[in-house]
């Protein structure tokens, strides 16, 4: 009796385990953008897999609304002091989207994005490159590992002259979905870079970069948001310029596979 009282106990929690609901993610661009950056470090993969599934219903119905840029709301103080326990201003962030679409398989933008030297793909954009890996990529890229961890060092260039040298963090996560995997980057600035234009003194900048499966190819979604506290120019034009380098970035990455 006592053996089948626990059998029967056993077979109630993998049922109750079967069928939990999935956690209630955002359905919107705007908060899905910000859950997915927050979500990105859970142990549980559950939150990050219902909010990028829920992203990829809303590009099949939405994506043409994000190729020319599309303003998300700002994380808040909370998400950025998680990160690696630095307290990070938000006075003043904002954030802006873009998503674009391709018909390269999505294993290989992401090895693209992880093995490849970035200005290789991106000469007119990086220089003075340095990538310093901080846990395996080969057991990444193998998808035998879930999660890779990353420094970037380099030098940016932008439209206008603007040049600045910048160091971040950088996190790799294969995601389950019901299409297949996806792949969530996420970044951020460990200090604010050195920029060359007095007007553009950015204080803090975070980016979230997701690939999902397509039929045919896979979608991408580029969100970067920021906090520039200079008043000597629009809002506006920071954000176009913004938007200008995540376009220029996905570009750039076709042109590099069009010319294998």
């Amino acid at each position: 009796m006592a053996r089948l009282q626990t059998i029967l106990l056993i077979l109630g929690l993998v049922v109750a385990q079967a069928c939990k609901p999935p956690p209630d993610a955002p359905t919107q661009l705007d908060d899905l953008c910000t859950y997915l950056f927050s979500h990105h470090s859970d142990e549980d993969s559950a939150n990050m897999e219902a909010g990028v599934n829920n992203l990829i219903t809303w590009l099949d119905k939405n994506l043409e609304m994000t190729l020319e840029g599309y303003s998300v709301s700002g994380l808040d103080s909370t998400t950025t002091g998680a990160l690696d326990g630095q307290e990070r201003s938000v006075l003043g962030i904002f954030g802006v989207a873009v998503g674009t679409e391709s018909a390269f398989p999505l294993a290989d933008a992401v090895y693209a994005m992880v093995a490849v030297d970035q200005e290789e793909i991106h000469g007119d954009y990086y220089s003075d490159y340095q990538r310093d890996y901080l846990s395996d990529p080969a057991c990444f890229l193998a998808q035998s590992c879930p999660r890779l961890e990353a420094t970037e060092e380099y030098e940016a260039h932008f439209t206008l002259g603007i040049t600045s040298r910048n160091y971040t963090h950088n996190q790799y996560l294969w995601v389950d979905t019901y299409g297949g995997l996806a792949m969530a980057h996420r970044a951020w600035l460990v200090e604010p870079p050195e920029v060359d234009f007095y007007w553009l003194q950015v204080e803090q900048q975070y980016y979230l970069d997701v690939f999902v499966p397509a039929a045919g190819g896979h979608r991408r979604l580029q969100v970067t948001w920021m906090v520039n506290n200079q008043d000597a120019v629009p809002q506006d034009l920071v954000m176009n310029l913004v938007i200008d380098g995540m376009i220029d970035h996905s570009d750039n990455m076709e042109d590099w596979f069009n010319s294998l």
